[in-house]
């Protein structure tokens, strides 16, 4: 049957939800955009939304305080709502807590997540198995108790002969020029010293971070270690940032499932770095970056803040949800 959504009454997430459930059900949602205009320096847009219902389903809505009618409704709302009720669940949303209320389930996409607080990190890269966590804050008490594994570095071992390749391009274009990929592709792969050849800058200080690089050995040319289906960090307290770079970048090119990052300053450069991949977790103070699906916030309260990030009519659109995490929901139920 077909009826008209009252938009006013979705200003609830779980209104919202469930909605989103009789779609995933094969409910086709139709919405019509029409005018929009500023309130409170917050832009909204008026809508109306139309579906065809089945009657099961209509008395599931009103009984969860969606409006329905038979005449088209019209309202302004927020862009999130509309978003929130379209967009695609992630092909891999994450159990992240509960709502305040304990209703209902919080997920998250695995994407590309900022947090500020490691258990929160911790417990998104341990549910895959296969996590590298890189650290440059000085966790590794913390990781060990998690469960994670503190390796001296990244095999190179590992890698197929295409990504050393990469790996190889990439140093010499950060350091001492693309030219000299082969050079330096050779070292890797052990067939001679660099700087065999008299025409490279042997005295350099590009030349001298590729080599403190191997000197650090967070990257292992000679060797091979338990890296696979493991859960393992890797730590790199007070190492120079080149050292930092390339370590990450042989973390982002390895196929490890997730990857970590704990560190205080987020630049330029690492955030390229991690562009290359469609998920990564990092750990900081600083996510103040617009490159991140989701962020997920501890404030000083000591309560929790999802921000989930998406696009509706060309525009980003931000909606924010506080929420338990499981750990403390769990703590709760010990403690009831």
């Amino acid at each position: 049957m077909t009826k008209y959504i009252d938009p006013r009454s979705l200003s609830g997430k779980f209104q919202r939800r469930i909605l989103r459930a009789i779609r995933e059900m094969g409910v086709e949602l139709i919405i019509k955009t029409y005018d929009r205009k500023m309130i409170n320096d917050r832009e909204v847009i008026e809508v109306s939304i139309r579906a065809d219902i089945p009657k099961e389903l209509m008395k599931i809505l009103k009984k969860h305080g969606v409006k329905l009618s038979n005449k088209e409704l019209r309202a302004f709302v927020s862009p999130i709502i509309i978003w929130d009720i379209v967009r695609e669940e992630g092909t891999e949303e994450i159990p992240l807590g509960t709502s305040i209320d304990g209703n209902y389930v919080i997920t998250v996409p695995l994407g590309r997540i900022c947090t500020n607080d490691y258990l929160i990190a911790g417990y998104l890269g341990l549910i895959k198995n296969d996590a590298l966590w890189i650290d440059a804050i000085n966790l590794s008490d913390e990781l060990d108790k998690m469960g994670f594994i503190e390796i001296e570095g990244i095999p190179l071992a590992s890698f197929s002969r295409g990504k050393i390749e990469d790996f190889a391009r990439l140093i010499a274009r950060k350091t001492i020029g693309e030219r000299y990929v082969a050079d330096v592709l050779d070292f890797l792969l052990k067939k001679e010293d660099l700087g065999a050849d008299e025409e490279l800058p042997l005295y350099s200080k590009e030349i001298a971070s590729i080599k403190d690089l191997f000197k650090w050995r967070t990257v292992l040319i000679d060797e091979s270690g338990e890296f696979s289906g493991k859960n393992v960090f890797i730590d790199l307290v007070d190492v120079p940032r080149i050292v930092l770079w390339i370590t990450l970048l042989a973390g982002i090119l390895s196929d490890k499932r997730i990857i970590i990052l704990s560190i205080n300053h987020l630049d330029k450069e690492i955030m390229e770095l991690l562009s290359m991949r469609k998920e990564f977790i990092i750990l900081s103070n600083d996510c103040s970056t617009n490159r991140f699906d989701a962020k997920i916030i501890k404030r000083n309260e000591g309560d929790y803040l999802l921000y989930r990030f998406g696009w509706f009519e060309k525009k980003r659109v931000v909606m924010k949800e506080k929420f338990i995490p499981l750990f403390k929901a769990v703590e709760r139920v010990e403690n009831g």
